[in-house]
């Protein structure tokens, strides 16, 4: 993704591609680590919108979030590939205590991973 698309010289995807991918080619639908969803323009704010598979970010920096919190950000301003791995618990899995810590998180996520990952990008700089 970094290199759009070329790999050791390589051409993997039509060029052009990753830039097509990474703009915000769909609105801002309403997002939150809770999993809501919405109507456009009730979105969190940190994203300027969804390409293909990817949130995009403002910055140029784009994400692409899956179940369990598995995240991917690309930002290639810092160029940089940061990939998080792990479970995050399901709600009904959860203490009630570890429920109340995490009562903005989803299968996507939380609000503590992503400001994790703000950090580490901010680190980067």
């Amino acid at each position: 993704m970094l290199s759009d698309g070329v790999i050791d010289g390589k051409r993997i995807v039509p060029e052009g591609w990753v830039a097509e991918s990474t703009s915000p080619t769909a609105p801002n639908f309403a997002f939150d680590m809770a999993g809501g969803r919405g109507v456009q323009g009730s979105g969190s704010g940190k994203f300027s919108g969804y390409g293909y598979l990817w949130w995009c970010l403002p910055n140029g920096d784009y994400m692409a979030l899956g179940s369990y919190g598995q995240w991917i950000t690309v930002s290639p301003a810092n160029n940089s590939v940061i990939v998080m791995l792990g479970a995050v618990a399901r709600h009904p899995y959860m203490s009630p205590d570890m429920l109340e810590q995490h009562r903005e998180s989803s299968h996507l996520g939380s609000q503590m991973r992503s400001d994790f990952m703000d950090a580490v990008l901010e680190e980067l700089k």
